[in-house]
């Protein structure tokens, strides 16, 4: 075995260089954002966002129409259904697409507000799993003064989806009677309501493509953190209680769906960043909220959380890059584990699902 690694080094050490070298490219910036031009209005000493909940709904329902949800459910599966299947795996729960109820994400986004204490233009809501951006789209339309409303997306179609969506929120607005700030230099960018002269603004949006469990992540910044948690698996969640114990300030509020989250625990090391803070981190749970949601099939419970201590500061650490050659070492090592022939026999199944002739295959 030894002998054959060597005979075969030259030629793998230039192979996995040059992969090496793209893959150091591509993931310089895997981060697709989209922002929305923020709407500012003066800090408001009310509670309330003055904006009613069934216009939001209404702006929602024309976005995404209820009998569009099986097309939308049939695009989540091409990046979390089909790969696994055409492997002979199960795929895994939480990709399952589901559409949270606009109304209970309402009293839950009210009563992390309060809990914050703080002024809407200095809030940042995520939406972590955000999909197609339902949420985040929703969020932004009832609180258009917040400061950021972001989505964090696994699944690269879903969210390309999402910016295709922010896209049809876009509107070039020449009206006199819309506000504009004295610095606004670009066209108001608005959600139309189907039922109304009158457009919805939005707070800025952005959206990213990438996991709650990268602790690269941007939810760092975030002060309420939103997860759609119904379809997580006990492991997912006791992971995504420590990226918020990683990256989370303390005084975030978390907002889960149907399970609460572990509230405490060692942080170990991470992998191949020695300057990468480690510690406990604490969280409390605060309240539940409870309303019907379709998507779980009757009533959801929503559970808020703060994060009572943490190593997070607020500010998204930037991961550091391994030297080349060290990339190179691993991605040998990776093409000497490779099965060869049971890669070619999924290569082979994946074409014969994507239709293509059995001439073609290998």
């Amino acid at each position: 075995m030894g002998k054959r690694i060597l005979r075969r080094l030259p030629w793998a050490f230039l192979v996995a260089t040059r992969l090496a070298d793209a893959f150091v490219f591509t993931m310089r910036d895997q981060r697709t954002n989209f922002v929305l031009q923020e709407i500012a209005s003066s800090t408001s000493s009310s509670r309330g966002s003055g904006v009613s909940v069934d216009n939001v709904v209404q702006g929602i329902y024309r976005l995404f129409p209820p009998e569009g949800l099986e097309q939308r459910i049939a695009l989540s599966r091409k990046d979390g259904y089909w790969p696994y299947i055409s492997k002979g795996e199960d795929p895994p729960k939480e990709f399952v697409y589901g559409e949270f109820d606009i109304y209970l994400l309402e009293q839950s986004l009210k009563r992390a507000r309060d809990l914050l204490q703080k002024n809407d233009e200095d809030i940042i809501f995520c939406d972590a799993g955000s999909g197609i951006g339902r949420l985040v789209l929703a969020a932004a339309a009832l609180y258009p003064n917040w400061k950021l409303c972001r989505g964090i997306e696994l699944l690269p179609t879903i969210h390309e989806e999402s910016i295709n969506k922010l896209e049809d929120c876009r509107r070039r607005m020449v009206d006199e009677d819309i506000p504009r700030t004295s610095n606004s230099t670009t066209d108001i960018e608005l959600l139309f309501l189907p039922s109304d002269d009158k457009p919805l603004p939005l707070a800025p949006i952005e959206m990213e493509c990438g996991s709650f469990e990268d602790p690269y992540s941007s939810f760092c910044d975030a002060d309420i953190l939103f997860c759609f948690s119904s379809c997580l698996s006990s492991h997912l969640r006791t992971n995504l209680a420590r990226s918020i114990g990683r990256q989370s300030r303390p005084g975030t509020i978390v907002i889960t769906t149907e399970y609460q989250l572990p509230l405490g625990g060692q942080l170990t090391e991470v992998p191949d960043d020695l300057d990468y803070p480690c510690g406990e981190y604490e969280l409390e749970l605060v309240d539940t909220i409870s309303g019907p949601c379709t998507a779980v099939g009757g009533e959801s419970t929503v559970y808020i959380h703060r994060v009572l201590k943490s190593i997070g500061n607020g500010e998204r650490r930037v991961q550091p890059l391994l030297p080349v050659s060290e990339l190179a070492f691993r991605a040998i090592q990776h093409m000497e584990q490779t099965d060869t022939s049971k890669f070619i026999v999924q290569v082979s199944n994946q074409m014969a699902f994507l239709g293509f002739p059995e001439s073609w295959r290998p």
